[in-house]
């Protein structure tokens, strides 16, 4: 990263925002795996009195009285259906998809949409399932002169590395991948290319704020639609996506009916910025392998996507044709004061227009904070609510 002009940082938990550095990753040391929300919120405190974890049930509608109080949630476990009665009030926690689909399918979101599926309106909130921000990848690779994850490919190493993993938790399988990052403004040389409105659009972000991020990978990633390389070469692919997205994408249920998905429409790449934005980050992925510690690995041209694509134009077809999902969706439900028509909840998630229901969970995001990963973001939103509800609040 040094080469093409990012400077190393500390870490990316001191409040820096821009440089590169090592990722810190949740993984739990002694045994290699995630230690994910599950393992270290959950499963420790399953024996308290005051929590009963339903398995396998599905939140199928929330329920209101008269003066559109919550007051419970019908649930089907199976082929029964029940009810869970609120002494106190109703959390919400369904994610950036479900949380705003269960609020539609109970009557909370916009007029226009629950009136055409015949759900009773409870709450005209017309930003319930608007406003949705995602990160996708794109990204270049090559073949390399050193030992990669592409080796789990051939022959026996799989093997192998799952014996390593299970007996000692060692071998390449307790490499997460991506695990160095890098973050940058769009540098000038390629900012003299945007237009005056993409300027505009990146002077609303805070000073420091990174507009590009880059992930490095021992391993070859494509679009996710093409074939994996099966030779006898070790790849490597470096990823980069916009920290600046300004497209925004919606939910919206397609049925009464929980069991039925909501369509979900990303609407990537929709506003000039984007677009821009995107091609530039390409083209700084290009610069990053022409540095010597990097050419020095290298075996040959660019192999992915190749030297062919070129142009403006080549490259925004690449780019949409190759996107990779980050599954990193949020502000589905967003957070905002009562004079914005797209609030959904106050600044303790709590739901405008009704009682006692609240949301936690990345949909409440009034955007995507810059980083690769919002894991520790919800945690602290997940903190602070918790305590916003303990003070009463």
């Amino acid at each position: 990263m040094e080469g093409i002009g990012i400077k190393n940082t500390d870490s990316f938990i001191n409040g820096a925002l821009n440089g590169s550095a090592w990722q810190t990753n949740t993984i739990n040391h002694t045994n290699g795996f995630r230690a994910s929300a599950d393992r270290a919120y959950l499963r420790p405190y399953l024996h308290r009195p005051n929590l009963a974890v339903f398995n396998g049930t599905l939140a199928e509608r929330i329920l209101f009285n008269n003066d559109r109080v919550a007051t419970g949630v019908e649930v089907t476990t199976g082929h029964a259906s029940y009810t869970l009665h609120a002494t106190s009030e109703v959390i919400v926690a369904g994610g950036a998809f479900q949380s705003p689909q269960l609020l539609q399918v109970s009557g909370v979101g916009p007029a226009a949409l629950l009136e055409e599926h015949g759900i009773p309106v409870i709450a005209d909130l017309p930003g319930v399932g608007q406003n949705l921000n995602d990160q996708f990848f794109t990204g270049i690779g090559y073949r390399v002169n050193l030992d990669t994850l592409s080796t789990l490919s051939l022959g026996n190493h799989v093997a192998v590395d799952v014996e390593l993993f299970n007996t000692n938790a060692t071998g390449r399988l307790t490499n997460p991948g991506g695990e160095y990052a890098g973050f940058e403004k769009v540098p000038k040389h390629l900012r003299s290319n945007f237009s005056a409105s993409t300027l505009e659009t990146l002077a609303g972000f805070p000073e420091d704020w990174p507009e590009i991020a880059y992930l490095t990978l021992p391993v070859f990633v494509g679009n996710l639609r093409g074939p994996v390389p099966t030779d006898d070469y070790n790849y490597a692919t470096i990823l980069a996506t916009i920290m600046v997205p300004s497209s925004r994408g919606n939910v919206s249920i397609t049925s009464p009916c929980m069991k039925d998905h909501p369509a979900i429409n990303p609407n990537w790449l929709t506003t000039k910025s984007d677009i821009e934005v995107s091609i530039a980050m390409f083209k700084r992925l290009r610069q990053a392998w022409t540095v010597p510690a990097l050419t020095n690995l290298t075996i040959g041209d660019e192999y992915y996507p190749g030297p062919g694509v070129q142009t403006d134009e080549e490259i925004e077809k690449q780019i949409r044709s190759s996107l990779i999902p980050i599954y990193h969706a949020s502000a589905t439900c967003k957070m905002g004061k009562a004079d914005d028509e797209l609030a959904v909840v106050d600044s303790h998630g709590k739901v405008y227009g009704v009682k006692n229901l609240r949301i936690v969970d990345s949909s409440i995001f009034p955007f995507l904070a810059p980083g690769t990963a919002p894991q520790a973001t919800v945690y602290m939103l997940a903190e602070k609510i918790a305590d916003d509800m303990k003070n009463g609040n």
